[in-house]
């Protein structure tokens, strides 16, 4: 499903057959499956979309054939609902998407937004999810650690997703078509951390005519060009700082010269005459971030990210779908001491990523799933402990990580959908290996229990062979440093279960509740006094989290008011450090989300408040640097902060100055 004007993807659509009452939608690619229909017949396929027209077609069905069909629908100006969307319809397809939250930018952009509209900030509005601080982008899903959250762009692993000291992405919301976060019971494609996982589809490209944007706020510059080429399209996006005062407010007024930019690229390509029925798509993206003080008493900061990929799907006239993609990733950090007591370091990544994924279709509508994913990565580790001495960290050179998942979707009952499967992991980056088990089996059962209520379930395995030494202490940590888990450790590894239900109170307003219980192992802590490379990582526990998250949401016309909340308890158990047990600084017992927003032609309003519980934090005896590596601290998290509210507002109004050109004010 695309856009008639740009040919960009329209994810999330919803597509209907009239004569059997059977529908789908379309996934955060615009394509979409319906498939074990009678056949020979002929249909009428009906299509909707939010901010569009929508639009019936007759199609005619073949017997052992399949039938490819892009539907272009023509954009109309109305309101767009902001909130997210959990559930396509509760009584939608019986595919499960249990944990799922799931955003298109326009809604993104409605949201009530801080100094820049960003994609990771939203997400936090999701219950279960919290900042690590009011400063930060960077959150805690569930009660597991930021390191344990994995961003995608395009198959590609972003290692350092954020800007600015960590107070946004760095990914522009411009360069994005839509966002999947699961934030637990993830399926089976999906490997490499144990908490949640954030997915970024980037768009395409306008097809049909060249365009380019520019704009500006107290903090950047940015500008977009997109347009056709023979066959297919591109898009470019860029983003640079302008100026850093508006930060300031941030940091007690203090002055830090953050320097930042990001560029993307995206090609589609798409010749039926060449290839029938194959896109490929090839795209990159740069990041930047510099804190230089202009004292050679002070330390400098350097981070980039770099990333570059290829990818090729491919249909045919056969239920058989398969997609082929290679991408790497690339992470460099330095922190420069110049003249100061602040410890060098130095971190680089370097992440090679085959994958390839099958899909067949069965007459009977089930659905299986073969894919194999082959990652080479290689890290380097330089810094410095607490009594001076320097050292390398990490393997001399790259590990490989191969393994291989089968899944397959029972989807052939109308109220019932299964969801079985398991990843095999061949071979293990770290010599630790994975204890002895290398199955991550999964499951996820969805079950209509009327037309207004679904019930959910989930549970799996995940595993993780890379961590970070972060330190929980810091008030802002500029770059978390990537390290392969030693020769010495297992790979983390986390069992998830939950379970939920879904309701539509009023055909305007629906709810869903969902529980969950957690279970992570081989929680990793840096050693401050460590002798040899043998000695810098160690695990030191284990930890439990049980909690409910609550939605509710409504859309009436022009106006979106959605509330949620969070229950958490976090039981941490270490067996390697004095005293045996403390609280964690992950540990928010109650958290609660409201917002409203209004949308009328151009002018969008939005408000929400954020509450939570007094959350267990470290507090420093002395030193008060933003940036403070040489600062004493009272026990670990033997404080609690007091409960914490903020509220945002926000209004914006799009205008035409001219025919062809578009301006945005909020």
């Amino acid at each position: 499903m695309t856009d008639s004007l740009s040919g960009e993807a329209l994810p999330y659509g919803n597509i209907q057959i009239r004569e059997l009452n059977e529908g789908t939608a379309t996934d955060n690619n615009g394509y979409y499956l319906l498939h074990g229909l009678p056949a020979p017949a002929e249909y009428t396929i009906s299509v909707s979309y939010i901010g569009y027209q929508s639009k019936e077609k007759k199609i005619k069905i073949l017997v052992d054939k399949s039938l490819l069909l892009n539907i272009q629908l023509i954009p109309t100006r109305i309101e767009i609902p902001v909130i997210e969307k959990v559930d396509q319809r509760i009584g939608g397809d019986n595919k499960s998407n249990i944990g799922v939250h799931s955003l298109t930018i326009d809604e993104l952009k409605t949201l009530p937004q801080g100094v820049e509209t960003d994609i990771l900030r939203s997400i936090q509005e999701s219950p279960g999810v919290t900042s690590t601080s009011d400063i930060s982008a960077r959150y805690n899903v569930r009660g597991g650690s930021s390191n344990q959250n994995q961003v995608i762009l395009n198959d590609a692993t972003v290692y350092n997703p954020f800007h600015a000291l960590g107070m946004f992405s760095i990914v522009d919301p411009e360069m994005i078509n839509s966002v999947d976060f699961y934030k637990g019971g993830f399926p089976t494609e999906f490997s490499g951390r144990v908490s949640s996982v954030t997915e970024l589809i980037t768009k395409r490209g306008n097809k049909n005519r060249y365009s380019a944007t520019a704009s500006a706020s107290l903090l950047t510059a940015k500008a977009s060009f997109e347009g056709p080429v023979p066959n297919g399209s591109f898009i470019i996006t860029s983003r640079k700082s302008i100026s850093n005062k508006i930060l300031k407010s941030f940091y007690n007024n203090k002055n830090v010269p953050v320097d930042f930019y990001d560029f993307s690229f995206n090609v589609n390509y798409a010749n039926n005459k060449v290839w029938k029925d194959a896109r490929f798509v090839f795209h990159g993206f740069w990041s930047g971030d510099n804190i230089f003080y202009d004292d050679s008493q002070r330390a400098d900061y350097t981070w980039r990210n770099s990333i570059y990929g290829l990818s090729y799907f491919q249909a045919s006239d056969s239920p058989l779908f398969y997609r082929l993609s290679l991408t790497a990733s690339n992470f460099d950090g330095e922190v420069n001491p110049n003249l100061s007591k602040v410890k060098p370091k130095q971190n680089e990544v370097r992440d090679i990523t085959y994958k390839a994924d099958f899909t067949y279709v069965y007459s009977s509508k089930d659905i299986i799933d073969v894919g194999i994913k082959v990652n080479r990565i290689k890290t380097f580790l330089y810094l410095q402990n607490s009594y001076g001495e320097l050292a390398t960290i990490g393997p001399k050179g790259a590990t490989v990580n191969a393994s291989i998942y089968l899944k397959y979707q029972f989807l052939r009952f109308k109220d019932l959908g299964i969801d079985v499967g398991t990843r095999y992991n061949l071979i293990s980056l770290g010599s630790g290996g994975y204890n002895a088990n290398p199955f991550e089996p999964r499951f996820r059962l969805k079950y209509h229990v009327s037309s207004s209520i679904n019930m959910q379930i989930s549970a799996g395995v995940f595993l993780q062979e890379l961590t970070t030494l972060n330190d929980e202490d810091e008030v802002i940590s500029l770059f978390e440093p990537w390290i392969i888990m030693p020769e010495y450790m297992s790979a983390t590894r986390s069992i998830h279960y939950n379970a939920g239900l879904n309701f539509l109170l009023t055909p305007n307003w629906k709810s869903s509740i969902e529980g969950y219980y957690k279970n992570i192992d081989g929680i990793t802590s840096q050693s401050q006094g460590f002798q040899n490379q043998y000695e810098f990582v160690r695990s030191i526990g284990s930890y439990e989290v049980a909690g409910l998250d609550v939605l509710i949401r409504e859309n009436i016309k022009q106006f979106n008011t959605w509330l949620s909340y969070g229950f958490m308890n976090n039981t941490y158990r270490f067996t390697d450090l004095e005293p045996t047990d403390f609280p964690s600084n992950y540990d928010i017992t109650h958290a609660v989300t409201l917002g409203t927003a209004y949308s009328r032609n151009n002018l969008k309003l939005s408000a929400g408040l954020n509450w939570h519980s007094g959350k267990p934090t470290t507090v420093p005896i002395e030193g008060n640097e933003i940036i403070n590596d040489d600062v004493n601290y009272d026990k670990t998290n033997n404080n609690t902060l007091e409960e914490y509210m903020r509220v945002d507002v926000s209004a914006m109004y799009d205008f035409n100055i001219s025919r062809n050109l578009k301006c945005n004010a909020g």
